[in-house]
Parts: structure tokens; C-alpha cells; sequence
């Protein structure tokens, strides 16, 4: 164990499976920075790269199983580190809690079963705010740190980037609110990121968690980056602060035997973006209706089986459930121009609502 703070470098690719684009394109962008990740990997030995949302591994699975087999490899070497954990990052406020839950163990179970991984982090960056039950979900599903992005500073005052949140039931996970975007488009940010880490480092003596990863559509990371972090390593080799290629669970693990020192925050994270929340109301009371309707499919199901027995549906109704799941995401719509704020609305909604599985 290192007896210097580490800057720990998250490397990620936040990638909409839909957005103003049909799941095809999300389909691909998910190939093209996964296949770029697997290339990188193989030549850069230090780096370590993190992605989530099991609907993508799936996709890439079906689409492009000789990549699919590349991550299998970086996974087992643990180069390849598999978080966040969930079938995706959904709208958390409009879906009822049915629905996250099964988020969550959609996620789980398919990580399980192709990777024999369980991960204890989770995270959520885009979403527009978060419910406050949503701590009590996470723990109850055994995660201990969730990392938000959304409400920055400018709609939400927080104790701290660091900080615990609490549930009305009193469950906690360990919060992080970065003070810098998920993403890292702009040249040389990653690099001014880690130095800025760096310095917070020194200031306050623990591990500081900095993400980085080209673009909020894919990218996640370069080549260019990379010679350009092997030269800040080589810079602080012999340092007082030492920075090194990670994973957020190696920072939570770090952090754990401070955690009871941070402040707590009890209720809701809300609200950013608010007018998406009144956009494209049908399609909103549509996922409601469904959400209702799958849990009713299946106590009846059950009780065919139960009193008559009636085989029980489970492959079907788990396929209608990851419909729903998928779909979890489109109500999650932002309004993007102020001019045609209708247009941009029903377009976004539309083709996310193309789910390949629809």
C-alpha cells in the first residue's frame, strides 16, 4: 500500500445507447470505443479501463463476438475493469421504484454471468436528479459509493465532492460529486485535471478520483492521451503524490477507513434540466402504464402457475422487462434548442423509443 495520496485516472466512455440517434448508432459507437479501449489496452500495459451498462456488453456480445471475447480477456487480467453495474444509467424520478430495482438486477445478473463480477460501485452521471430513496436501493443491493454528476454546484449546494448520503431509513452510500464534467473533450483537459488532482491531494492528504475519457458520444480513450499521461507518470514518479491508472473501486477502498469523517446529506439531489420533465408527456405516462403493466403479467402469471399449473413465462416476461428497462432511459429527455424546443423534444423521444428489441 502506498503511503502517498493517489490521483486515481478513471478512464470511461459515457455512451447514450439512444439519444437524438436510432440504438443502431448506439450499437455502434459502443463497437467502436470498445474496440479502440481493447486496442489501447494491448498497447499501453499500464493503462486500465472502466465501462458499465450491461446493455451494451450485450449488444457487443451479439454484433461483434470476437470483440466480445477481447474484453473477456482484459476482464479476467483485470485490466478491464467492469463497474457502475446496471443495465444502464436511467432517469431515476420518473420510473417507480419496480423499475430501478430491476435495473439494477438486470445489470447485476448478466455482469455475473459472463464476467463472474459483482461491482460494488455504482454511477449515474446524465440523469437530472436523483430521488431520496435511492440511497436505501443502492445499499440494499450491496453497493457502497455512487457517483453523480448532475445537479452540479450551480442548482444543488452539497457538503463536499466527498460525502455520505442518507436515506429517510438511514441507509448510506459514499457520494462523489466531481467538480469537473464526466468527459474530457478538450485537449490537454485531462492532463490540467490530474494536476488540479494533484494539488487537492496535497491539500487534504487522501486519494483523489479524477475522470477522464474523450467526448460525451463514444470516444473514451486516445492514444494521445495516453503518451501524454505516460510523461505526467514519469513526472511524478518520485513525488509526494502519486497518480496511477485505477478504477473507482480502488479509490472507495482507499476512502473506506475515512468514510465516518465526511458529512452527511439527507434527501433528494434535484433538480437539473427541470423542463424535461413535463416534455413528450404521453411517452412519460406510457412507460408508467407499462412499468404497471409488467408487474401485474407477472403476480398473475404466478398464480397460474400457483393454482393451476400454468408454466411461468420467465424468459418471456424478463425480455418484456429489459424492453421496459431500455426504454427507462428515454424519458430521460433533454431539451436541447432553445428555438424549436418541441421539435428537438419529439425527436429525441422518438428514436429513443426505437429499442432493439421493439
Amino acid at each position: 500500500m502506498s503511503s502517498r495520496p493517489v490521483v486515481h485516472l478513471f478512464c470511461n466512455a459515457h455512451i447514450d445507447p439512444v439519444w437524438l440517434w436510432t440504438w443502431e448508432e448506439g450499437l455502434r459507437e459502443a463497437i467502436s470505443t470498445f474496440t479502440t479501449a481493447a486496442n489501447l489496452l494491448d498497447e499501453f500495459p499500464e493503462f486500465v479501463f472502466n465501462h458499465n451498462e450491461s446493455v451494451l456488453y450485450e449488444w457487443v456480445e451479439e454484433y461483434d463476438p470476437v470483440l466480445f471475447e477481447r474484453i473477456r480477456g482484459h476482464v479476467a487480467s483485470g485490466r478491464w475493469n467492469i463497474t457502475g453495474g446496471w443495465y444502464l444509467q436511467p432517469d431515476v424520478n420518473l420510473p417507480g421504484g419496480e423499475t430501478l430495482v430491476r435495473v439494477i438486477l438486470e445489470g447485476r445478473r448478466y455482469f455475473a454471468e459472463k464476467f463472474d463480477v459483482r461491482p460494488s460501485v455504482s454511477y449515474n452521471f446524465d440523469t437530472f436528479g436523483h430521488p431520496g430513496s435511492l440511497p436505501q436501493l443502492l445499499s440494499d443491493a450491496d453497493f457502497k459509493m455512487y457517483i453523480h454528476y448532475r445537479p452540479d454546484t450551480r442548482f444543488l449546494d452539497l457538503p463536499g465532492m466527498y460525502y455520505r448520503w442518507r436515506s429517510a431509513d438511514g441507509s448510506e452510500v459514499f457520494a462523489v460529486r466531481p467538480d469537473a464534467w464526466y468527459c474530457t473533450p478538450w485537449p490537454g483537459s485531462p492532463e490540467r485535471e490530474t494536476r488540479r488532482g494533484v494539488e487537492r491531494a496535497r491539500q487534504t492528504g487522501r486519494d483523489v478520483l479524477v475522470m477522464w475519457g474523450l467526448g460525451d458520444h463514444g470516444g473514451g480513450p486516445t492514444r494521445a492521451e495516453l503518451l501524454n499521461f505516460r510523461k505526467l507518470l514519469a513526472e511524478f514518479k518520485d513525488a509526494d503524490v502519486e497518480i496511477r491508472h485505477s478504477t473507482p473501486e480502488a479509490f472507495y477502498a482507499a476512502h473506506q477507513p475515512y468514510l465516518h469523517e465526511y458529512p452527511v446529506y439527507q434527501g433528494e439531489l434535484q433538480r437539473t434540466l427541470s423542463g424535461t420533465y413535463t416534455s413528450v408527456a404521453p411517452i412519460k405516462r406510457q412507460m408508467r402504464e407499462g412499468e404497471a403493466l409488467l408487474a401485474s403479467a407477472e403476480r398473475w402469471a404466478a398464480a397460474a402457475w400457483w393454482r393451476f399449473g400454468r408454466p411461468y413465462p420467465a424468459d418471456q416476461l424478463r425480455e418484456a422487462w429489459k424492453r421496459h428497462l431500455f426504454n427507462s432511459f428515454t424519458i430521460r429527455c433533454a431539451v436541447r434548442s432553445r428555438k424549436k424546443p418541441s421539435a428537438v423534444s419529439m425527436t429525441c423521444s422518438a428514436s429513443r423509443m426505437m429499442s432493439p428489441a421493439a
